[in-house]
């Protein structure tokens, strides 16, 4: 089930891939393979980073994942839940949310055009209102004007 859908465009694709040391005497050292998408979000100036495994259901492959990279492509990515990591260094304090991806995948055409629509519409309506704003402004600065003292 997915809870939280997001659209940006990819930052970077950072390596996240650690070796996992065994519990039990006999186990072998295991690699896990793991990535750390970062998008950025339209008039949002945080950035958001996205944990996913690569070749699993629903994730692209690691070389996929290279290429949006370097052409910083408009991606959706879907998560079920939100980690945020909090600590100290050196008496400052710091926090990190992130979110584990249960998709990632590339916006379709037409779900590119819808977002571009979408962006547009929201900008249109946020000039309107600031205009509007402006013209109430220079009508009461200008009824108090022509009020005789």
């Amino acid at each position: 089930m997915t809870y939280i859908r997001m659209f940006g465009r990819v930052e970077s694709v950072d390596d996240a891939s650690y070796d996992r040391e065994p519990k039990k005497a006999g186990e072998k050292k295991e690699h896990i393979e793991r990535y750390q998408v970062t998008i950025s979000i339209p008039k949002c100036a945080e950035f958001f980073k996205c944990d996913c495994t690569p070749g699993t259901t629903e994730m692209p492959k690691a070389s996929d994942m290279d290429t949006w990279e370097d052409n910083t492509t408009w991606i959706v990515c879907e998560a079920d839940s939100v980690r945020t990591m909090k600590g100290e260094t050196d008496g400052r304090a710091w926090s990190m949310t992130s979110y584990p991806a249960t998709r990632i995948a590339t916006l379709s055409a037409q779900e590119q055009q819808t977002l571009s629509t979408a962006r547009k519409a929201a900008k249109a309506k946020a000039k309107k209102a600031s205009d509007d704003r402006r013209a109430a402004r220079k009508a009461k600065k200008d009824a108090e004007l022509k009020q005789p003292a």
